[in-house]
């Protein structure tokens, strides 16, 4: 219809796998303190490679209210995941099952 606007799709940006990766296999992880801490920068990380801009636009304030951080991750970990090649997947799950048992 001519009165109708199209509707701009937004910009998907590219996922640096490298720097997800690097977050989730580098840190020896022994106590409960050192996983709370790397979930908390895992959260902030994945919305800062979101290949969302609007959940890129929320990394700053995530990264200082921790709050914010939590409450996006389910939406973070969905869009970064979707993106993410088997072996980055694969890492990713097995460091998330070590969380879990730990």
């Amino acid at each position: 219809r001519p009165d109708e606007q199209p509707t701009a799709r937004p910009q998907k940006l590219a996922v640096k796998q490298s720097a997800l990766t690097w977050l989730w296999e580098s840190r020896a992880r022994t106590t409960k303190d050192d996983w709370l801490e790397w979930m908390s920068r895992l959260a902030v990380e994945l919305l800062r490679e979101s290949p969302a801009p609007a959940l890129r636009a929320c990394a700053p304030v995530a990264q200082m209210h921790p709050p914010l951080a939590r409450r996006l991750f389910q939406v973070a970990f969905l869009a970064c995941w979707a993106e993410l090649d088997g072996t980055a997947r694969a890492s990713l799950v097995a460091s998330l099952e070590a969380a879990f048992v730990s």
